[in-house]
């Protein structure tokens, strides 16, 4: 919390000697988380059983390509030559789609249970997008973000309200099925939707490409890349299990349940005490402790004493 506190508070006093700085620094930082994301997801890729990890990681490629190509044209950058401020702006637009969207995608796949297609088509269609988003930027056929007399165009409201729906509905489909998540990952996913939403909330209010509300939308995505960096690359890299294998894991740990020590049973119901001091039905314990599964039919000794008669062959 501290070192968040110094972070935040560096990065401001930066974003009010030098924006360009602070804005570079911060773009820069997480196209590094993204192309990280990415390189650890297709260098996996053969080893992935869900197709969760896979969309983010996979769709964080064409984010960090465009999150790049927005800090070059940056209004007061020159890599681009003479620009104006709505060419950086569509670009942002562009990224935050894309990465929302992907997102979402994962975590309504991953409930799904969506078997993943092959990783070279989720990267063409990610990719694709991106690429679709910008061409049409440089093209002028983009719808205006920025206009330069009126600032935020009602366009870019709109987008970044969609947008933040969509975080929220990542979230609320995260949180849903929060069992099937390793809690460290879960946690991390989570503040960074949060910070994600905040983030695209500030971008909704500013009315200079230099002022307070666009530099805390930039100090928020920092925040927000630095959770999605310790949620995915870290404990990726550290625990594998968690992200790439947790499905394996958990079959694993499924087909390992056995029943062990002395079952104290009753020696007129067979109900079975548990460790809360319930009796339960011998089928009921078993089940609620191993994968088996029962068939209920009658052995003949007890067709013999229910129905005499019925079940002798003559």
């Amino acid at each position: 919390m501290i070192g968040f506190v110094v972070a935040t508070g560096f990065l401001y006093l930066l974003s009010r000697s030098n924006y360009l700085l602070f804005h570079s620094l911060v773009e820069h930082a997480s196209v590094i988380v993204f192309m990280s994301m990415f390189l650890l997801v297709w260098n996996a890729r053969d080893y992935l059983q869900s197709a969760f990890l896979l969309q983010i990681g996979l769709a964080s490629l064409p984010v960090a390509i465009l999150d790049w190509t927005h800090s070059m044209a940056y209004h007061g950058m020159t890599v681009f030559g003479p620009v104006g401020r709505d060419l950086a702006t569509s670009l942002w637009v562009q990224a935050r789609f894309l990465q929302a969207t992907s997102i979402l995608v994962a975590v309504v796949a991953h409930s799904l249970r969506s078997r993943p297609v092959r990783p070279g088509g989720y990267l063409f269609f990610w990719m694709a997008l991106g690429a679709l988003g910008m061409g049409l930027s440089y093209a002028g056929f983009f719808p205006v973000c920025f206009d330069e007399q009126s600032g935020l165009t009602r366009f870019k409201i709109g987008a970044e309200l969609f947008i933040c729906a969509e975080f929220l509905a990542a979230l609320a489909i995260l949180r849903r099925n929060r069992s099937e998540f390793d809690p460290e990952l879960l946690a991390c996913e989570t503040a960074f939707l949060v910070a994600a939403v905040l983030s695209e909330a500030s971008f909704c209010l500013y009315f200079d490409v230099y002022g307070v509300f666009n530099a805390a939308g930039h100090i928020f995505k920092a925040a927000a890349c630095f959770l999605l960096y310790r949620a995915i690359v870290t404990i990726g890299l550290r625990r594998p299990y968690a992200l790439l294998f947790r499905e394996i894991k958990a079959r694993e740990e499924a087909l390992q349940r056995t029943l062990e020590g002395i079952l104290p049973i009753c020696s007129s119901c067979k109900k079975i005490r548990d460790d809360e001091g319930d009796w339960k039905p011998l089928e009921s314990y078993i089940q609620s402790r191993t994968n088996a599964e029962f068939s209920h039919g009658i052995c003949p000794d007890c067709m013999e004493r229910l129905y005499p008669g019925l079940g002798r062959k003559d």
